[in-house]
């Protein structure tokens, strides 16, 4: 009955991570990896945008060469199966760190209902950042870490069990910039072995931790990732600065802000455990979720660090209380709440989809229209259509900005382009063509689409629900034109749609007459 169970949670924990593959990062990493085998070779520079300015331009060297190992796993994942198989790798992926989560807490005695219903609700907190994002290795390579320090302490390998740790860490170095996080999970380890005295272990975590600098940027990542760090929420568009609390109000809303239970459930739990079983529990345990408690309440970057680490520093405390007299009545109800939590984990997982990747938000259509009709550049383009453009437009054309937030002063002038307008930035940077998402996300038109709707010098040569193609009439006079008009009454239709049969609002109302100026300001 125990392997049958353990086997149903994590298919169910697999199914929920399966689900179509989303995140906008998904495009430039795919490039970068595509870039890198072409060329047999890391980039010097970033290849793909034109607007690095000297002031960061060590950064984006940097950067754009962080990722590389994972860029290159996920370019020959997609040439070989395409984006099903990265699908299944994300999957997987994920599904390994709670497989790694689950060893850590069975080695420790735990049976496997109470480990799975403890696994729970990480599972269900793991799904707010489960993207095909290097990030994934990340998590994995963190859990895999603690299951090693824990292995080499219970089975008493001294040293020579924490050995596999540095070539971990020299893997965790290439395969995501963010690996500095893994001094969050080595410390408490070798200060709680230096208090006991038990150097040797130390060396080798500090050989770990020597490991990382086997990058193509050395000490680079570390110090950028103390820069991005100490800057604190609110720093340029870093979202994932933000603690979750102000994460889940900026990027997901009042609904979005669900995985702040599950947080607060396994924070809980953890610190329950830890004080009622506190005899059998290491100095690094406590140390350990104390440190990583202050990181994940500080940035939601840290936050599945501390999910993760929570429940393996809460082990050794797990396997006592669940082992006295007084839980045996939880011990024989923990299968059949296992079981209901597997059922419940499969229900909520998003219905299988044939479909590999969610592309309603990618401006697939404009990007075709801009291949076709092949404007001049330079090229203009909002942060949330660049990596998507590095993928399909270039070489034919770089992007202005994306999210890798390669030069922060590019950042700036688009946050003052949507304070004073869109055109100033145009003629400053000589722009002549223009890609930019149609709508907000509550499908309201974005400002800069009537600010160059009302432009005779501009022309429309593309718009649909996603995006809006144009360009400078002087540098293109001969490409054929969409039909302004045509473009309004697709608006006005939507602002019927939001007002579904009711009276339109004010704002409603001059969002329409703002489009009828436009159009008039522009001679369509």
């Amino acid at each position: 009955m125990g392997r049958v169970l353990v086997a149903v949670f994590f298919a169910a924990a697999c199914l929920q991570f399966a689900h179509p593959l989303a995140d906008g990062d998904l495009w430039w990493h795919l490039a970068t990896g595509r870039w890198i085998v072409e060329h047999g070779r890391l980039p010097d520079a970033d290849p793909f945008s034109w607007t690095i300015s000297a002031e960061y331009a060590e950064r984006a060297r940097m950067s754009v060469r962080a990722n590389w190992l994972a860029q290159v796993v996920y370019h020959g994942l997609f040439a070989a199966g395409g984006f099903q198989a990265l699908r299944l790798f994300n999957a997987l992926l994920f599904t390994a760190t709670l497989g790694l989560v689950y060893g850590t807490l069975r080695r420790h005695g735990v049976r496997p209902a109470p480990t799975l219903l403890l696994l729970a609700p990480l599972c269900a907190f793991c799904v707010w950042y489960d993207e095909l994002r290097p990030l994934g290795f990340s998590v994995l390579l963190g859990a895999a870490s603690l299951w090693l320090l824990e292995r080499a302490e219970l089975d008493g390998r001294g040293w020579r069990g924490l050995l596999p740790l540095v070539p971990l860490c020299a893997a965790w170095a290439n395969l995501h910039r963010g690996f500095p996080v893994l001094a969050l999970v080595l410390l408490p380890h070798a200060l709680g072995l230096g208090w006991r005295r038990r150097w040797r272990e130390v060396g080798v975590i500090a050989a770990a931790g020597l490991a990382t600098l086997l990058n193509p940027s050395g000490l680079a990542p570390w110090r950028a990732a103390l820069e991005e760090s100490l800057q604190g929420p609110g720093h340029f568009a870093i979202l994932e600065l933000a603690s979750p609390l102000e994460f889940s109000r900026l990027a997901a809303g009042g609904a979005g802000g669900s995985f702040l239970p599950l947080l607060v459930v396994i924070a809980a739990l953890t610190a329950a455990l830890l004080v009622a079983g506190r005899a059998a529990i290491r100095p690094e345990h406590v140390l350990s979720w104390l440190l990583l408690a202050v990181a994940g309440a500080t940035a939601f970057r840290y936050s599945i660090y501390f999910a993760v680490g929570a429940l393996v520093a809460a082990a050794p405390a797990a396997a006592a209380v669940l082992g006295r007299a007084s839980a045996e009545r939880l011990q024989r109800a923990a299968p059949v709440a296992a079981l209901a939590a597997a059922v419940a984990l499969a229900l909520s997982a998003p219905r299988p989809a044939l479909r590999p990747v969610h592309d309603e938000a990618v401006p697939a259509r404009a990007v075709d229209a801009l291949l076709a009709l092949s404007p001049p550049g330079p090229l203009f383009n909002s942060f949330d259509h660049g990596g998507y453009l590095i993928w399909r437009a270039w070489p034919r054309y770089r992007v202005f900005a994306d999210a890798r937030l390669l030069d922060y002063s590019v950042f700036r002038e688009m946050a003052q382009a949507g304070r004073d307008g869109l055109l100033p930035l145009l003629e400053r940077r000589g722009i002549n063509t223009v890609l930019h998402p149609t709508f907000d996300r509550d499908l309201r038109v974005r400002p800069p689409v009537l600010e160059l709707l009302a432009r005779p010098d501009w022309a429309l040569l593309h718009w649909d629900a996603v995006a809006t193609l144009f360009v400078r009439r002087a540098a293109a006079p001969a490409l054929p034109e969409a039909s302004a008009r045509e473009f309004a009454q697709q608006l006005f239709g939507v602002l019927e749609h939001r007002a579904r049969g009711r009276a339109p609002s004010a704002a409603e109302r001059a969002e329409a007459e703002a489009i009828r100026r436009a159009l008039d300001a522009g001679g369509r």
